[in-house]
């Protein structure tokens, strides 16, 4: 099964072309980034291989999947989120920012990425930056992962 999803997923990035260049909002792009990526969820879910990708889910028995990962965290994948934009400086993925744009419920994100215990919260102008410490991604001989 995980062949079958990278499969699936490597013919989304290549097939999906009329996908690319969507809605992107240039603004939000930091002026350091040297590259960026940008995939518009609901025109790929409209065209004929996004039909095709959602059925190949549901043969696969991933589509419950997809709805207990909905309950849990208040947004289904592919039909929540609009688009996703990616960009960074260099080649270092750990540096690299990922935008998500969609319907989401903040407060239950918020409530869950609350109960990690190195959780804080950051005033930025207007805006509430959300961090806590990826325990999954603990490095004995480096720094603690910080996600935002």
């Amino acid at each position: 099964m995980k062949k079958s999803m990278t499969v699936l997923i490597v013919s989304v990035l290549l097939l999906a072309a009329p996908a690319f260049g969507g809605q992107l909002v240039k603004n939000q792009v930091s002026g350091g980034a040297n590259w960026v990526a940008h995939l518009n969820f609901e025109r790929l879910a409209k065209s004929q291989l996004g039909q095709l990708i959602r059925s190949e889910l549901a043969k696969e028995g991933l589509e419950e999947q997809l709805q207990g990962f909905k309950t849990i965290f208040s947004f289904h994948p592919i039909d929540d989120i609009r688009g996703v934009t990616i960009y960074g400086a260099g080649s270092d993925r750990e540096k690299a920012v990922a935008l998500f744009d969609g319907n989401f419920d903040k407060e239950k994100l918020v409530a869950f990425v609350q109960m990690n215990p190195r959780y804080e919260q950051i005033k930025h102008g207007h805006v509430d930056v959300h961090t806590w410490v990826d325990e999954n991604k603990k490095d004995p001989n480096g720094p603690d992962q910080r996600m935002y």
